[in-house]
């Protein structure tokens, strides 16, 4: 580096930016519809316990509407889960995407009956366990 001269940070992309939002909210709307389907609640229960209208828990539920993590941990809490917002090193996990797609969002490739994501490069194949967000409370 020269004398007085500064090293421009590297930016992440927006593109990488978008793909790590989707893959983040699609995890988070499956982990809600796999809790959803365990709670044995019906939406209409679960508006009146969360304070939120059916018809935005019906579209949270199909992942055609954004979710906060506000709202995604009342919802969590009203079906006794709790939601865990999870950093995980790339080199931990890869960088594939392993989410299942809703009707809103293009299609990436899914987790498998057995919950993991298989992710290959040029050298080997490895399995990705499936990140779950939410826990029993």
């Amino acid at each position: 580096m020269i004398a007085g001269k500064k090293k421009r940070p590297t930016l992440v992309s927006e593109d990488i930016f978008a793909e790590e939002y989707y893959e983040s909210l699609h995890a988070l709307y499956e982990s809600l519809n796999e809790a959803f389907k365990a709670s044995g609640l019906t939406q209409d229960e679960l508006a009146v316990r969360t304070k939120i209208d059916k018809s935005t828990i019906s579209r949270i539920l199909r992942g055609r509407r954004d979710i906060t993590i506000k709202t995604g941990s009342r919802i969590a809490a009203a079906m006794q889960y709790r939601l865990l917002p999870l950093l995980r090193a790339y080199s931990d996990i890869g960088s594939a995407n392993y989410f299942k797609p809703t009707p809103t969002h293009s299609a990436r490739p899914a987790v498998n009956a057995t919950g993991t994501v298989q992710q290959s490069s040029q050298a080997n194949t490895t399995t990705v366990p499936a990140n779950k967000l939410l826990q029993p409370a």
